[in-house]
């Protein structure tokens, strides 16, 4: 499985806690933490989809510190 981190966090100022994905081998998207490796959680390709455009819309901002 090829994990995948946003481009942000492969720059020399990252802190190494990354969120990183990969695809499933037979539908959906894997997601951790660069923390936790031994651990993900899998999303549905519909569900991945409605959390990505969450992200983008903004809608988890107020969790942000």
């Amino acid at each position: 499985m090829k994990w995948q981190r946003a481009a942000a966090c492969n720059t020399d100022q990252a802190t190494g806690n990354c969120a990183e994905v990969a695809p499933c081998n037979t539908t959906g998207i894997h997601i951790r933490s660069s923390l936790d490796r031994d651990r993900w959680v899998h999303l549905s390709n519909e569900e991945w989809d409605t959390f990505r455009d969450g992200v983008k819309a903004g809608d988890f901002d107020s969790l942000a510190q």
